[in-house]
């Protein structure tokens, strides 16, 4: 008992770095990504929202009511060509009814590569969840390196 506490007590820094450093790593690489796609997608038009389709978020099954998102369907035209997709944002609420009017980013060398445009309420909400998530892995980062130097 007393050697499987003691492994136990020397992981638990290197359990809480690992966590740490990797969450904050994740967000990076998804913020440096969005920052990637917002440069590409440089054009504006406006797009029609023409439903809406239920899917998973990670870890869950769509049919589920809990971890499910419901993503909008956009339906624009570029250069007399109507397009359809489905936009990458979701909520589990429906924040753009359907028939609603939305303006939307795209790549004009390639105008199927489009996405909604974030309202300023939209934006600060996605921000802050991942500010928050981003100060809990440095939080968890700050305590491993603290259990390490104290040798708790």
């Amino acid at each position: 008992l007393y050697e499987q506490s003691m492994m136990t007590a020397e992981l638990g820094p290197y359990g809480f770095l690992i966590l740490g450093v990797g969450g904050m790593l994740a967000i990076f690489f998804d913020y440096r990504d969005s920052q990637r796609d917002a440069k590409r997608r440089s054009a504006r038009t406006v797009a029609t929202v023409i439903g809406h389709e239920l899917r998973a978020s990670r870890g869950h099954r769509p049919h589920q009511h809990y971890g499910a998102v419901r993503v909008p369907r956009l339906r624009y035209r570029v250069s007399g060509q109507d397009y359809e997709r489905l936009s990458e944002h979701g909520a589990t609420w429906i924040i753009h009814p359907v028939g609603s009017q939305v303006s939307i980013l795209f790549d004009p060398n390639n105008p199927e590569d489009a996405e909604l445009v974030l309202t300023a309420r939209e934006w600060f909400f996605e921000h802050l969840i991942f500010a928050g998530l981003f100060t809990t892995f440095a939080v968890m980062t700050l305590i491993g390196l603290w259990l390490l130097l104290t040798g708790g």
